[in-house]
């Protein structure tokens, strides 16, 4: 076998080469790994001062007093100084520790006052609802003209400017509120009020106090940072510098070694080239040719009695059977392409013809056919879903349970068409006035049902009788007689007794209707 006697000649001789090479750059990156590891000693020092730096940043951003209390968010005291080490800031570790110290004392007590304001702050607010309920109870203008002004003028103190002259002017309000008032217990209240808004003027005046100190101490230690920033870029300067030197003196000896391994390397390259790689190229020109010609013709020039010579007869054969299952499978290939596209063809015709009459199925169900809007079935589902956000928050909703007047009177006297026009313009003109996330649904022949959500039931009243009510008795003079039920998670109604409820008093609506034109209770 002369191929293997040749490629075993010339990979020993490759070995040998590539051993010498190999002890020559392990003495070089000995040399290099030393000068690294007088360089890491130096990082240890630049390293920990940027730590201490990034975990003030972000103690810093802590805006919630019970994070700060947590020990993750506690500053580590990191040495300044690291064994070895040629590097020293100029700032020793006791002036930064210590200005460190006062920064976060600084911010640990803003912290802890601005903590002790949002709870002070709750009952402000409590205690000022408490107030205008009192005072809008009494409907004095004056009063409520007086509160108006106080709400205004605390949100502006708290808020916005944060001054003792706002806070004056806040507290001037309601010692006038006071002197305005001549019920006993509205009087104790707005005292109480007033002993919250000293004490939130004082926390607040503090928290700009202590953000002024902040701001100043965080001044100094910027300038301490960018002081050490800039030794640190000096001595890393120096620090490659020397990497580089000594990576200069490494290249010098790496080119030596290589110019040699080039040497070496060129030599076998000519001999396995020449012997191996020759004989191996001809054979892949031959089978390019194959490839980009798409014919597979008989490969000639391999008549050696070698491995290669032998590997171009059996590449030979190799061709002839190739090309008669080519041409067989070309003919099946064919006949399968076309038998599938007829098939994909039929199924993405079946699927959409599908999916439209699935839609509009979809749609049918829960629709009315004669006014476009929910029907019985929608009304249930909607209802269903609704209720179910209820349970899980404390919002509230409202249904109303309407039913058309006149609509009876319409189709005898004028027939059913004009009914049916009746109904289609009653729901359009109300529609107008609904709102995205309300739900409107005729349950029967003349009756509707408006699902108001979230609403509670002064809110559902107000919609129908100030904008729904006025609009269809200009528009088409339609009467329509109604009841409100309201459900929350105070009285968990299930869907029949929503609705029976609020039937219940739409008969009683109506009822009244006739008998004083009137059913503003209901």
């Amino acid at each position: 076998m002369k191929i293997k006697y040749k490629f075993s000649v010339s990979a020993a001789f490759f070995l040998i080469s590539i051993s010498g090479i190999l002890i020559s750059l392990t003495f070089s990156m000995s040399k290099l790994k030393s000068a690294y590891s007088e360089v890491s000693e130096n990082e240890k020092v630049i390293d920990n001062i940027y730590k201490r730096r990034d975990q003030i940043r972000r103690i810093l951003m802590i805006e919630s007093f019970s994070e700060l209390e947590k020990p993750e968010n506690r500053l580590e005291k990191n040495r300044l100084t690291a064994k070895n080490s040629k590097f020293e800031p100029r700032y020793s570790s006791f002036d930064m520790l210590d200005l460190e110290q006062q920064i976060l004392k600084a911010h640990y007590l803003k912290l802890e006052t601005l903590n002790e304001f949002n709870a002070i702050y709750k009952n402000e607010k409590n205690s000022r609802h408490l107030i205008r309920d009192e005072i809008y109870k009494e409907q004095n203008l004056h009063q409520i003209k007086l509160f108006g002004e106080l709400s205004y003028k605390s949100k502006e103190a708290i808020f916005q400017y944060q001054d003792l002259e706002h806070f004056n002017y806040w507290i001037e309000i309601i010692t006038n509120l006071k002197a305005a008032v001549t019920d006993k217990e509205l009087i104790k209240k707005i005292d109480r009020y007033r002993v919250t808004s000293e004490r939130i003027k004082f926390l607040l005046l503090e928290i700009n106090l202590f953000d002024k100190t902040l701001n100043q101490k965080m001044l100094e230690y910027n300038t301490y940072l960018q002081i050490t920033d800039k030794e640190i870029n000096a001595f890393q300067f120096e620090q490659e510098k020397f990497i580089e030197q000594t990576i200069a003196s490494i290249n010098l000896e790496v080119k030596i070694i290589l110019g040699i391994f080039v040497l070496v390397l060129y030599s076998l390259v000519l001999f396995v080239r020449k012997q191996i790689i020759n004989p191996i190229e001809n054979l892949r020109n031959k089978t390019k040719e194959i490839y980009e010609s798409k014919e597979l013709s008989e490969i000639k020039g391999f008549d050696s009695k070698d491995e290669i010579g032998e590997l171009g007869r059996y590449f030979n054969l190799m061709i002839e059977q190739l090309s008669g299952l080519y041409h067989s499978l070309e003919e099946k290939v064919d006949e399968k392409t076309k038998d599938l596209k007829a098939i994909n063809l039929n199924l993405h015709a079946e699927i959409s013809e599908r999916k439209k009459l699935e839609d509009k199925l979809e749609r049918q169900i829960i629709t009315d056919e004669l006014t476009g809007c929910f029907n019985r079935r929608g009304a249930y589902m909607f209802l269903e879903v609704e209720l179910c956000k209820i349970k899980r928050s404390a919002n509230k909703m409202t249904i109303a349970f309407i039913d058309l007047d006149n609509l009876k009177m319409i189709n005898d006297r004028l027939g059913h068409h004009i009914g049916d026009k009746y109904l289609a313009d009653f729901v359009s003109l109300t529609r107008c006035h609904l709102r995205k996330e309300d739900y409107f649904c005729r349950i029967g022949g003349d009756e509707f049902l408006i699902i108001f959500n979230p609403s509670n039931e002064k809110q559902a009243r107000e919609i129908i009788e100030k904008r729904i009510t006025p609009h269809l008795i200009s528009e088409r003079n339609i009467e329509f007689s109604y009841g409100l039920a309201e459900i929350s998670t105070a009285n968990n109604l299930s869907i029949d007794e929503l609705i029976k409820e609020a039937d219940q008093k739409m008969y009683a609506c109506k009822k009244s209707k006739k008998e004083s034109s009137f059913c503003s209770d209901y």
